[in-house]
């Protein structure tokens, strides 16, 4: 071993590092799931183009929050997604 150099740390064949680390390209595709809105289920994401943090309280008192620019709401709740949907500010997301 030649002074001043570590030597290369050997694989270990009983456990190899997965193909999808050393390569990329053979990874699976995980494809993007679509806001479906007639589920009752899932949330429905919109982002803040305005700001990064902020409380928005709706017409039933109830309070929205946004967090590091974006608010979830269930997809169920009409009130909220139709507020966030006409508001300038907001942008949904898939």
């Amino acid at each position: 071993m030649t002074p001043g150099h570590t030597p290369i740390k050997q694989i270990n064949p009983t456990n190899p590092p997965r193909a999808d680390f050393l390569y990329p390209e053979n990874s699976m595709a995980i494809p993007k799931k679509k806001l479906d809105r007639s589920a009752g289920t899932g949330a429905a994401v919109f982002r803040d183009t305005l700001y990064t943090s902020r409380t928005l309280i709706l017409a039933d008192g109830r309070e929205l929050s946004v967090t590091q620019g974006a608010v979830s709401v269930p997809v169920g709740d009409t009130l909220a997604r139709d507020y966030l949907e006409q508001h300038p500010h907001f942008q949904p997301q898939e």
